[in-house]
């Protein structure tokens, strides 16, 4: 599990990678050489950047705990990025419970 970092393999995974939402949670995916994961979240909610970095600890704890799995379960490799959309500051319990839906989204549409 490699971070995702690079500004070409960031602009081609947005360009080329297939999208999925359940909100508050977004995550595009794409086809790659090596496993390749990031987070984000976006500056237009969050102004602080101690907000920003909670929220970036926990969404890497649920990548880690859910989603991963869905991903080695297949034989590719992925380059994933897991986007945090809502406005409003998640608990961990609420993230890992939406977490879990995507990935059943995820499992359908892979």
């Amino acid at each position: 599990m490699n971070k995702l970092k690079g500004k070409k393999n960031i602009e081609k995974l947005f360009s080329e990678g297939q999208k999925i939402t359940l909100h508050p949670l977004s995550i595009v995916v794409l086809t790659s050489e090596e496993m390749a994961l990031g987070v984000s979240v976006g500056k237009r909610h969050f102004k602080r950047a101690v907000d920003r970095n909670k929220i970036k600890r926990h969404l890497r704890n649920v990548l880690r705990q859910q989603l991963l799995s869905v991903f080695e379960k297949n034989e590719k490799n992925f380059s994933v990025m897991l986007i945090y959309i809502g406005s409003q500051m998640p608990t961990l319990a609420m993230l890992e419970q939406k977490a879990s839906k995507l990935a059943e989204k995820i499992n359908k549409t892979l």
